[in-house]
């Protein structure tokens, strides 16, 4: 029981923030996970950048530059 009510309170704070406010991480989470399958399926690209306009035309993302 120490160990629960000790988790309780240092924990309680981020819990309650994440009921307070609509951000979640899921999206993020999910993009960063399809990033990495990519990367392991066309590992053989000469340079970043053409992974990285790879990355982008897949995703539809738009260009930062």
């Amino acid at each position: 029981m120490q160990n629960l009510s000790t988790f309780k309170q240092k924990h309680l704070p981020y819990i309650a923030n994440s009921f307070r406010y609509p951000y979640k991480t899921g999206r993020i989470e999910g993009t960063n996970h399809k990033i990495k399958i990519f990367s392991r399926v066309v590992h053989g690209y000469r340079s970043f950048r053409n992974y990285r306009y790879r990355i982008i035309l897949h995703f539809k993302l738009k260009d930062v530059e």
